[in-house]
């Protein structure tokens, strides 16, 4: 597997806010990316519980297809979080 990340720098943030999330499900690679929202409270901590919840949801999908696997993913971050 290949990880490759990259931060910006450009804002006067003293904490790197971004998170992501890289992994494998069959012969699909997962990738989860959350932008942090450039300085706003806890940001780091909410990109975090963000890709950390689409990436588990996917991994703990027991759908075989990936579409049926984001499917899932929907419904299941409507009923976590609304």
């Amino acid at each position: 597997m290949i990880t490759v990340k990259s931060i910006s720098r450009n804002l006067p943030s003293r904490v790197n806010e971004d998170a992501f999330k890289t992994g494998e499900k069959g012969n699909a690679l997962i990738a989860v990316v959350a932008d942090g929202m450039g300085g706003l409270y806890a940001g780091d901590i909410a990109s975090h519980l963000v890709s950390d919840t689409i990436y588990s949801a996917i991994i703990e999908s027991r759908k075989e297809n990936m579409v049926d696997s984001l499917q899932f993913f929907v419904l299941y971050f409507y009923q976590h979080f609304y």
